[in-house]
């Protein structure tokens, strides 16, 4: 008694701590119990007592069946309600121990008792019942759910095989793609830049073509100076000879003249004797003149004659082939050793290529090396990011490895070419020596044989000169308009290809920002996706902590080898940024090595210009002094034909002396060109020795950073396999965390109020989306019409082009009609100077026909009127003639000037209206693409701004709205965690009174509780403590304390709403 006591009083504390409010109607509920109430029960408690032993069996399975089920479905429905329960369970207060009393009254008492705890029994096997028709039916609407989730999940999985089939399948494609276009990129810019070097080659050419030009037209204006004075020289010399003749004609003409005007008179006699003195005195001038020429005759057939016996002397004089025989093999000798000079140059040449080569190579690997050590530090900050960066530094690297191979083949082509080009230049030039050496023979024996018909010849040889130069010319301007027709066509072609790259590099470049773009989206899709599938795979983590601990402890010391790796890495880039510090101070001090071979070779290389032009400036100086010589000899000849021969055989002389000079001074020449190399050969040998070695030590380098690079590709490999085990485990993980998540998608279902109003966010959020999308739809607009604008622009540039081109044909036209004007003016100066030159001789016959009428005057007074007669209508006739001649001279000027001055009019007011109406074009267009261009830019920035101002305002709008989600969400994560702590003091208290009810009812009545109802309150309480299923236990605790449906409902829905914060507090 005294035991069964003190458990009521403890059940009593408890209960009455518990629920205060319950008690009290419990114990009104039992006070007013009656007898036939209780026998009732009694019966009622016998029929359920066989109707539950008789589904014992069945129940049980079924319990055993469905009780790991209720703890993932009972969220399920949740339109589900427990019915009214009429039993009140009652009350132990009566059940305490009295003072003293008899057996008697004890023994009512205890058999009271006995009846109040079968009601109470009968109660509970009612609830039971009830309990277990609610489980059938939960159970039932398990399995329907079970078979929706399941075929959802079948579904599901094989969308997502699909959807990664699909992503697969894409990636490949984009790869494909990116590698053809990579491709293609590659033998773009390999195009470029082997036309870049056809240009540079061409450029080359060209300005060497140019200085042979500059050089050509220096000779050809000495040439045409030397003529030109050859020309005026001749020119006085058959002046002097008419105006010789004139004179005599005219001294003839008076003689006559004066010999049939005389008439004999006696008283004349004075005046006939100094007429007959005047004659005599014009009789032996004329008899002078006579000699002077037979005299000069005599020297022509002198002349001739010596001419003669030169010629037959010319056979006598093979020695002299024999010397210039000598004198071309010296000049062979010379040519070849200018030729083999010419060859160390373009080995010299070739060598510096093969350094810049090297270096472009070193610059490669260096730069290579700064890209490896950023993918170092890149795979230290993101380990996730490890195998895509990878891949990329290999391709790189492989794209570094072919750009270098093709440059090194370019570089080949290019040698080969630069050679080739040599080898034709001087062959060209071996040639064109040959030609001169050749003109030069022909010259001199041209020379040698015309001294007879000097003056045919000479008119001759300037035609032939003149047509010559006049055919090279117009050849290297044809050659010199067709090189730059062919150098503007592959300008105009690479910049047409330049355009369609640019163009197709644009579009390449936008279709992989939208397919990058895309991605990002399917990453966020993803990442959203994995998000929500780490919630959930949150909900069950406490279950699967013992496991994660285990690989949390694998993973700390995965990572503990990581930084063991790591600090490997270091040290073992340390060694490579010594390494490198080395390579490049051993490159320095290479390179000031090779800068100074390179001076002393540039010193060398000037000494041999020096030299090779001072010889050449000789040659050239003695042969145009040979040339001057000869010119300035044969023009004397025509003043002075004596002195030719002599002049001509101290020529000879001087030639003989220069020859010998010469041929001293190329074999002293020859000399130190042998010696400069030998002392070239011993130097380039050493450079070329050297040089190999320092390729040799950077190729032994740079396998050794090689090796290292594929070391640490292992290491990398060793890491990445490590990482991928860890990534399986991590999948298994996720599949066990998949089986979780299944039994998690019954506990969403009660999520979907909220879903509804993330959906309604998130349709608003797909709306600002769209927002920006048609934003970025007028923002491609401007671009596109940017780029028109660009096009638009060029068009202009290239009108303005043609625009400047017909200017610049008007301004060589000008420059053409300025040089007619000059040479008309030239021609009008040439006349005045004729002009002048009759003046002057008719003043000075005038001034001889005074003297004459003044001799005639003092010596015929008689005849003097005769005479004077015939000498002013003489004279007047002489005045007239040099008056008509000067008229028609002035008219002729005059109209010729009037023509030139109307004809300059006209083309000055044709050019300044041409260029006026170019300059307005010019002025408008530009005027009208400015004005339509800032139109079109203005309407895009403003439209961009505008667009700009829209999209950080929609920002700031989901910013906001993502802020008060999160900020709502906190706030009912702190409720939860608040109603969790308030609720698990209340459920252990309340689950040791029920255990300690359920012992005592064993100790009493042990035939009354069975063990199934013991494990299936386990399970609830087990579900409700972890977490997994917290709305049965609510509902046991509701039945059992017998709340209202207002607080079943209360309760409930504060229990969902808990269950929903948890979840999302976890994503």
């Amino acid at each position: 008694m005294s035991f069964g006591s003190t458990m009521f009083k403890n059940l009593k504390d408890k209960i009455a701590t518990q629920v205060n409010k319950t008690n009290q109607t419990i114990l009104s509920s039992i006070l007013q119990t009656d007898p036939a109430s209780i026998s009732k029960d009694s019966g009622a408690r016998t029929s359920s007592t066989t109707s539950h032993n008789d589904n014992f069996d069945h129940n049980r399975s079924r319990l055993n069946s469905a009780a790991s089920d209720i703890s993932q479905t009972a969220s399920a429905n949740n339109n589900y309600v427990s019915p009214a329960r009429s039993f009140v369970p009652p009350s132990d207060i009566e059940s305490e121990h009295g003072g003293d009393e008899s057996d008697h009254e004890t023994n009512s008492k205890m058999q009271r008792l006995v009846n109040i705890y079968k009601t109470k029994f009968i109660q509970l096997k009612n609830a039971y019942d009830e309990v277990e028709r609610e489980r059938d039916n939960i159970k039932n609407i398990l399995q329907q759910h079970q078979d929706t989730s399941i075929k959802r999940q079948t579904k599901l999985r094989e969308q997502i095989k699909i959807d990664r089939q699909a992503k697969e399948e894409l990636e490949r494609s984009y790869k494909q793609e990116i590698s053809l276009r990579d491709n293609k990129i590659q033998e773009l810019t390999q195009q470029v830049r082997t036309t870049n070097d056809h240009v540079q080659v061409d450029r080359e050419e060209m300005r060497n073509l140019r200085e042979k030009n500059t050089k050509l037209e220096t000779l050809l204006t000495q040439c045409k100076e030397a003529i030109k004075n050859h020309q005026e020289k001749h020119l006085k010399v058959v002046t002097e000879r008419d105006d010789l003749f004139e004179k005599l004609n005219e001294k003839q003409t008076l003689i006559e003249s004066m010999m049939k005007d005389r008439q004999p008179e006696e008283s004349s006699i004075q005046v006939k004797e100094n007429f007959d003195c005047d004659t005599s005195v014009l009789l032996k001038d004329k008899e002078r003149l006579q000699e002077e020429l037979e005299a000069t005759r005599l020297c022509v057939r002198q002349l001739e004659t010596d001419l003669e016996s030169i010629k037959q002397q010319s056979v006598t004089f093979n020695s002299n082939d024999e010397i210039k025989q000598k004198h071309e093999d010296l000049l062979a000798e010379f040519n070849e050793k200018s030729s083999h000079l010419e060859q160390i140059i373009n080995d010299k040449l070739t060598l510096e290529i093969s350094n810049k080569e090297l270096q472009d190579l070193i610059k490669n690997c260096q730069e290579t090396i700064d890209k490896d050590k950023q993918q170092i530090d890149i795979l230290k900050d993101t380990l996730s990011k490890e195998n895509e960066q990878h891949t990329k530094s290999l391709d790189a690297l492989k794209t570094e490895y072919e750009n270098l191979t093709n440059e090194l083949q370019q570089t080949k082509q290019a040698k080969d070419s630069i050679q080739s080009l040599l080898s034709d230049a001087l062959q060209e030039r071996t040639i064109d020596k040959d030609l001169e050496i050749q003109q030069n023979q022909n010259t001199v024996d041209d020379i040698n044989e015309a001294k007879a018909s000097f003056s045919q010849k000479l008119d001759c040889q300037r035609q032939e000169h003149l047509d010559e130069m006049a055919t090279l010319k117009s050849q290297q301007q044809i050659e010199f308009d067709n090189n730059l027709k062919e150098l503007r066509e592959e300008k105009d072609y690479l910049e047409i290809k330049i355009e369609q790259l640019e163009s197709q590099h644009k579009k390449t470049i936008e279709a992989l920002e939208n397919e990058l773009t895309a991605a990002a989206k399917r990453a966020q899709d993803k990442i959203t996706d994995l998000t929500k599938q780490t919630d959930e795979q949150k909900n069950k983590s406490n279950r699967h902590e013992q496991e994660l601990n285990e690989k949390s402890s694998q993973l700390i010391e995965l990572e503990k080898q990581l930084e063991t790796l790591k600090s490997q890495a270091n040290l073992s880039q340390k060694e490579l940024v010594d390494e490198c510090n080395s390579l490049k101070e051993q490159y320095q001090h290479i390179s000031e090595s090779n800068t100074q071979k390179n001076e002393q070779l540039t010193e060398l290389e000037e000494k041999l210009r020096i030299a090779t032009q001072q010889l050449q400036d000789e040659i050239l100086h003695r042969k145009n002094i040979e040339k001057q010589l000869e010119i300035i000899s044969l023009n004397n000849s025509m003043d002075e034909f004596k002195t030719t021969i002599t002049e001509h055989e101290q020529l000879q002389q001087t030639i003989d002396n220069s020859q010998s000079n010469d041929r001293q001074l190329l074999e002293q020449k020859d000399k130190m060109i042998d010696t400069l190399k030998q002392d070239y050969e011993l130097q380039i040998e050493k450079l070329h020795e050297e040089h190999k070695r320092a390729v040799e030590d950077l190729h032994e380098q740079l396998l050794n950073l090689n090796s290292e690079i594929n070391e640490k590709n292992e290491t990398f490999s060793a890491m990445e396999a490590k990482l991928n085990s860890t990534l399986s485990e991590k999948t298994s993980l996720k599949n066990e965390l998949d089986q979780i998540r299944i039994q998690m998608e019954t506990i969403q279902s009660n999520s979907n109020e909220f879903n509804v109003k993330f959906q309604q966010t998130g349709q608003q959020i797909k709306d600002l989306e769209t927002d920006c999308d048609s934003y970025r739809n007028e923002i491609e607009t401007l671009k596109t019409e940017i780029i028109s604008l660009v096009n638009i622009n060029e068009e202009n540039i290239r009108r303005i082009d043609q625009y400047e081109n017909e200017k610049f044909d008007f301004e060589q036209d000008i420059s053409e009609k300025d040089r007619q004007i000059t040479e008309r003016d030239e021609k009008i100066q040439e006349i005045e100077l004729t002009l002048k030159q009759t003046k002057e001789r008719a003043t000075k016959l005038r001034e001889a026909l005074q003297r004459t009428k003044g001799s005639i005057k003092n010596n015929e007074q008689p005849n003097a009127v005769d005479s004077e007669n015939q000498i002013q209508v003489i004279s007047q006739e002489y005045e007239q003639r040099l008056k008509e001649n000067e008229m028609e001279y002035n008219t002729k000027l005059k109209i010729m000037a009037k023509e030139m001055s109307s004809k300059i009019e006209e083309n000055e007011y044709n050019y300044n209206q041409k260029i006026h109406d170019l300059i307005q074009k010019k002025a408008k267009v530009e005027n009208d693409l400015t004005n339509s261009a800032e139109r079109r830019i203005n309407d895009a920035e403003r439209r961009a701004y505008i667009s700009e101002e829209q999209i950080s305002k929609l920002q700031e709008q989901i910013k906001e709205k993502q802020l008060d989600y999160y900020r709502h969400i906190q706030d009912l994560q702190i409720e939860i965690h608040k109603l969790t702590k308030q609720i698990i003091p209340t459920i252990e208290q309340f689950s040791q009174t029920s255990i300690e009810d359920l012992y005592s009812n064993d100790i009493q009545h042990p035939f009354v509780i069975e063990p199934t109802e013991v494990d299936y309150l386990k399970q609830i309480v087990l579900a409700y403590m972890t977490g997994t299923d917290r709305l049965t236990m609510a509902k046991v605790i509701c039945a059992v304390l017998r709340y209202n449906e207002s607080e079943k409902s209360l309760i409930i829905e504060e229990e969902k709403l808990r269950q929903s914060r948890w979840l999302n507090s976890t994503r």
